[in-house]
């Protein structure tokens, strides 16, 4: 599966990191070329320097040829117009924003249009319901 990632903070360089390990094909994109120090010099992946919400940095990206697109970078709107870009103009099966903001979430994945996750909003839920769980046992 080829996978292109946007944004090499913590959640993206360990989804990296998984994805690489099951033997999935890897391109990131950063706008900060130092991001990219965050994983191994020897890192099987293809690096490409730029703004993710920019057509042809997706299009060098492979996007129009990816079977999944992440959106991980820090700005919740810079993910939500990046995983549109990828489902609208290169129409890629799956497209993936990560946001910090549970109505954003709420609100687009109620639009149908891409996948978004809320990690902080999914760990709260996961935690509560093992607490929940523990605690009727």
């Amino acid at each position: 599966m080829k996978v292109v990632i946007l944004g090499l903070r913590q959640f993206g360089v360990q989804f990296a990191r998984l994805m690489q390990e099951a033997g999935h094909q890897i391109t990131l994109i950063d706008r900060n070329l130092n991001a990219f120090e965050q994983l191994p010099h020897a890192f099987p992946a293809q690096r490409v320097l730029g703004i993710g919400i920019d057509e042809d940095v997706q299009r060098k990206a492979g996007v129009d040829h990816a079977d999944l697109f992440l959106a991980a970078t820090d700005s919740d709107n810079t993910n939500l117009m990046a995983a549109q870009l990828a489902k609208v103009v290169f129409n890629i099966h799956r497209s993936v924003a990560r946001v910090h903001d549970e109505d954003r979430a709420d609100i687009f994945n109620g639009l149908g249009i891409i996948e978004v996750i809320c990690p902080s909003l999914d760990g709260a839920r996961r935690l509560a319901q093992s607490i929940a769980e523990k605690t009727n046992q």
